[in-house]
């Protein structure tokens, strides 16, 4: 068997319970893997800022040496901020998207690298909850201003049971 090399570490569920903690068991295997010169690479749906404290708790945060591939794959940047891949949406994706999400009347909302946007007046709990997460403010943007906003992300963002209603209905 060949000598592993990366370990690559989703977030939610996986380095993290659900309380949002690195165990102490899991934090040991990391560290353990580290010292065993074995590269750690945390790879999740969040940005780079929700990613931060668990970084920083890992000792990974910071350097150019270690990586994070972010939203969702969208993004592999070094954990000190320097981008080294990025496949953004389109606006005509964006807006698409958008369309949809007025149809449906559900929460949605775009994400860039440092901002979340919405065109939606009427805030829904789980964006603002998403904020927090991710550590990333929420401004409101029309579908024109988002014009210029390179965005690499798009969600669709409510209560579970209500999404499953809405993408089982006649327009999917």
């Amino acid at each position: 068997m060949s000598k592993i090399k990366l370990i690559a570490i989703d977030i939610d569920g996986t380095l993290v319970n659900s309380k949002k903690e690195i165990t102490p068991a899991v934090k040991e295997a990391v560290l353990a893997a580290r010292e065993r010169g074995i590269q750690i690479v945390i790879c999740t749906g969040r940005p780079l800022s929700g990613a931060q404290c668990y970084l920083d708790e890992l000792g990974l945060n910071c350097q150019d040496n270690e990586y994070v591939v972010s939203f969702n794959g969208a993004v592999v940047e070094s954990t000190n901020g320097q981008v080294i891949f990025k496949q953004g949406l389109k606006y005509e994706d964006y807006i698409d998207l958008e369309a949809i999400a007025r149809k449906l009347n559900l929460h949605f909302h775009s994400v860039s690298l440092d901002r979340i946007y919405t065109a939606n007046r009427d805030l829904g709990h789980y964006t603002i909850y998403n904020s927090r997460v991710v550590k990333l403010e929420v401004s409101y943007r029309t579908q024109e201003e988002m014009r210029h906003i390179p965005i690499i992300k798009c969600m669709y963002i409510d209560d579970p049971d209500y999404l499953d209603s809405k993408i089982t209905s006649p327009l999917f």
